[in-house]
């Protein structure tokens, strides 16, 4: 008997199979078809089984009319959209078709994002500046977008892959390292921030080979260029300068997307710094309920972790909820009371330095005392001895 795939059967239970667009944006396939009519169509899976939470939560969506989906995703963001495309089958075919441009740019222009690039579809384009993996490696996180080499990449492949032009020109020998022309073949990387906005310096660090460059791709240009002579040698330079002036660091297109991505940026900080503020002032609200002050919430003097705790639960950026609140309140209450028990310690040593140095100045007074008196004893001795 032949072995069934695990994936199979799991796709097979969560029933999502779309291949019509007339019912609906999603396409869900219609389980009662084949079914002798009368049959119960209720949902007879067991009491406690987890119900398909995407399904649960998209599921209107999935019933949404072609049309009526078009109007909503209009208002969408190409994040959004390239999530959707990664829900199912039936959307990412949907949002894949020419058919779908008008929702693309109009979720671009949500955002104030520019014009799509003509080398790149809409949907590449929204890929790589919202997704999140890396282009060469299995990372699932990579932040930096390198927008003249179309690539999002981590750390470590960028270092490992891209070099400055002058040390890959070099390896060939001879002069070739000299020759500005080779330095605008293939699309470079920094060439327009290093040295400031001045145009002059902008070139310099061009012409010199210093800025960087993707090492396989400026090899293969440099391989074709020292092969080829006379007329050939002009039309390819001329196509590959045409080609990066266009996409690379000196394209305008290229600084707008890098101005937007910066601005991205601190719009998405700005609005993590505004959440985790607010979720402070709540739970700091909700202690005050509780009976803590102000006092109790300086924890600057604590224990380093303490500390290092405290800021964690009251200043993540995610809004606070009932469930939430549950969760973090017994621990945010013990180190409340951890911090109640260090300050009252703190208190007491006080006030017994404080009793000690009282006790030390009577001792020292006492002692005075005597002396003075002794020697009040000895001068009367010596004057009856007179």
């Amino acid at each position: 008997m032949d072995k069934i795939n695990p994936a199979s059967k799991k796709r097979a239970r969560q029933g999502v199979e779309c291949n019509s667009e007339d019912h609906g944006a999603a396409g869900s396939k219609n389980r009662n078809s084949g079914k002798p009519r009368g049959s119960s169509t209720k949902n007879t899976a067991p009491r406690g089984q987890r119900k398909n939470a995407k399904v649960g939560r998209l599921v209107l969506l999935m019933q949404m009319p072609v049309d009526v989906f078009y109007e909503v995703a209009c208002y969408l963001t190409p994040g959004d959209l390239l999530n959707l495309t990664r829900t199912t089958q039936s959307w990412r075919s949907l949002l894949m078709t020419n058919r779908s441009k008008p929702i693309w740019r109009a979720a671009r222009n949500n955002v104030a994002l520019p014009e799509c690039p003509d080398d790149l579809s809409e949907p590449q384009y929204a890929d790589l500046l919202y997704g999140k993996g890396c282009f060469l490696c299995d990372a699932p996180l990579a932040k930096n977008v390198y927008f003249a080499f179309r690539l999002r990449l981590c750390k470590q492949c960028f270092y490992a892959n891209t070099h400055k032009g002058v040390n890959i020109a070099s390896r060939y020998g001879g002069e070739l390292w000299r020759d500005q022309t080779i330095y605008r073949l293939s699309p470079y990387y920094g060439g327009y921030y290093v040295l400031g906005s001045s145009e002059e310096d902008i070139q310099d660090t061009i012409d010199g080979g210093f800025c960087t460059y993707m090492g396989e791709k400026f090899e293969e240009v440099l391989d074709i260029f020292v092969e080829l002579h006379g007329q050939e040698k002009t039309e390819f330079v001329k196509a590959k300068t045409e080609y990066v002036n266009k996409i690379g660091d000196q394209g305008k297109h290229a600084r707008l997307v890098d101005a937007w991505i910066k601005d991205e940026s601190k719009r998405k900080e700005d609005e993590k710094n505004a959440t985790a503020r607010r979720r402070r002032i709540d739970i700091y609200a909700k202690l005050r309920d509780l009976g803590y002050n102000d006092a109790d919430f300086s924890i600057h003097d604590c224990e380093v972790w303490d500390y290092y705790r405290w800021h964690q639960l009251t200043e993540e950026p995610k809004d606070l909820t009932d469930r939430i609140w549950k969760r973090i309140k017994p621990e945010l209450e013990q180190l409340l009371s951890s911090r109640r028990y260090m300050r009252s310690g703190a208190l007491f040593d006080d006030s017994e330095s404080d009793s000690e140095g009282e006790g030390e100045g009577e001792d020292e007074d006492e002692g005075e005392g005597q002396d003075q008196n002794e020697e009040g004893v000895c001068g009367l001795e010596e004057d009856r001895e007179d």
